[in-house]
């Protein structure tokens, strides 16, 4: 039988399948461009065509979705962090694996990078104005998780 658990699907082999109950998916008044950039009148640095997403719900996964993004943006909420740090409190993530999340919410507009010019250069990585629109989100996460 061919599904989404089939080995020849789209999904990889024992990866999650996330699924979206209806509710929140409902009638779409905007588009998830416009619904994401009203976030505090906060806009991202990603273009965000009208038919990208099929509803809010999915625009805010795809941000957020990924290896150790949650748990960057968590980190990054109490205070500026250098990469160091991060890779510290993060220690199953490669140093490939955490550059290329960090340079993705870099991209999104989710957090912000600072060379400091000293010898040898350090990078300090802090929550933006619209990284800290989704605290909230991570915050309801992270007490449903807890109970």
């Amino acid at each position: 039988a061919k599904g989404p658990d089939s080995s020849t699907g789209s999904r990889k082999r024992g990866e999650p399948v996330i699924k979206v109950p209806k509710k929140f998916c409902r009638k779409r008044k905007r588009d998830s461009a416009s619904i994401l950039a009203g976030i505090k009148g906060v806009h991202t640095k990603m273009d965000y065509s009208k038919d990208r997403f099929s509803c809010p719900v999915e625009a805010a996964m795809f941000l957020i979705s990924g290896k150790y993004k949650t748990r960057i943006l968590w980190y990054l909420a109490e205070k500026p962090l250098h990469y160091m740090e991060l890779q510290r409190m993060i220690p199953n993530a490669t140093p490939k694996m955490l550059s290329q999340q960090l340079h993705n919410l870099e991209e999104y507009g989710m957090i912000s990078r600072e060379v400091l010019p000293e010898k040898p250069p350090r990078t300090l990585y802090s929550l933006t104005e619209f990284g800290r629109s989704i605290l909230p989100v991570l915050d309801a996460m992270h007490q449903w998780g807890s109970g």
